[in-house]
């Protein structure tokens, strides 16, 4: 499982090296000056693997824009981002998917892949 999660995020490196020599400076440096003054969009982007940010260099900054603000109520833990790097990745891509729907299966699969009781307060 390990194996192929790398080799997902190893491909998408690949595929989006170019886009992001050519787009970093401009996105990610907007998504960088939009965490100064936002801790919580700071402490999500700064959970996404490098493959995902790879994505978002390359996508349109409303796009970009529209998903993080979306994320940013998630409490990303390491590995639940990678397996779901194909699926956000064909979003922003894809302008006609919802990203509201993203974001209600990513939540739907942190809380499923949690581990028992770690949600207990109690």
């Amino acid at each position: 499982m390990n194996l192929e999660l790398g080799r997902i995020d190893t491909d998408l490196q690949e595929k989006w090296a170019r886009p992001i020599r050519e787009l970093n400076a401009r996105y990610l440096i907007l998504l960088q000056e939009i965490a100064k003054d936002d801790v919580a969009f700071a402490a999500t982007l700064s959970r996404l693997p490098n493959g995902l940010l790879g994505a978002l260099a390359a996508a349109p900054t409303g796009r970009i824009l529209d998903f993080l603000a979306q994320m940013n109520a998630i409490a990303f833990e390491p590995r639940f981002p990678q397996k779901l790097l194909p699926e956000i990745q064909s979003v922003l891509e894809n302008p006609e998917i919802d990203i509201l729907a993203l974001s209600a299966r990513v939540s739907h699969l942190i809380i499923a892949n949690a581990p028992p009781g770690s949600g207990d307060k109690d």
